[in-house]
């Protein structure tokens, strides 16, 4: 039997906020990111991820936009191969530049998270990705799915969310992000990361909480 009688607590896992905050990007990219605005989609291509979806999304970018973009994928090691072939059929299609990356290191994600113009997540479903708080701690531009978050770390004060799965809705706030994402939106969310997604501070949470139950 259990008592009803619980004062809960939720910790976080975080991620290194200092660490993100004071990384200088080292990340060499291909010679046709030179002056590109980067679009980068750091989650695996994979239908959970809805890739199909960002890249209808781009093919339909405004046309002054089109040259001054480019986009950054990562394939990952489980990218189904007929869907894999969907999505480079699409790339084709949308006709902007872009580099697929088969993985990258940790520092090499944050690299690229600093490196970006804007960064577009949009799951199907998910839990409180590890990727998105990164981004706030690189302080790169965040756009979100409809996906229904932890709107403390998630709300619309730290980011940019969509409200449908609509590739027309994914293609006016991609627009928005590159030429007029809020400067105060980073801000918020760098310093929403740290304090509640923050790795270290999440840490000294959970030791106090076990020092408090041995002491019982």
């Amino acid at each position: 039997i259990f008592s009803t009688n619980i004062n809960g607590e939720i910790i976080r896992t975080g991620v290194n906020v200092d660490e993100i905050n004071s990384l200088e990007p080292k990340l060499e990219l291909p010679p046709i990111f030179n002056g590109k605005k980067i679009i980068f989609l750091p989650r695996y291509i994979q239908p959970i991820y809805q890739t199909e979806l960002q890249i209808k999304a781009f093919t339909e970018l405004p046309a002054e936009l089109r040259p001054k973009v480019a986009l950054i994928l990562i394939k990952g090691k489980r990218a189904p191969e007929a869907y894999m072939n969907k999505i480079e059929s699409l790339l084709k299609t949308c006709g902007l530049p872009y580099h697929i990356f088969e993985s990258l290191t940790q520092h090499q994600m944050w690299s690229m998270f600093k490196l970006s113009a804007v960064s577009i997540m949009t799951p199907k479903t998910d839990g409180t990705p590890n990727s998105a708080l990164e981004a706030m701690a690189a302080k790169c531009p965040l756009i979100l799915g409809a996906f229904n978050y932890d709107r403390d770390l998630f709300s619309d004060e730290f980011c940019i969310r969509m409200k449908t799965n609509k590739p027309s809705e994914l293609t006016d706030l991609t627009s928005l992000a590159i030429d007029n994402y809020p400067i105060g939106m980073l801000e918020s969310a760098f310093e929403n990361v740290s304090v509640k997604g923050n790795r270290l501070v999440e840490m000294e949470r959970l030791e106090k909480l076990y020092l408090s139950l041995t002491k019982r």
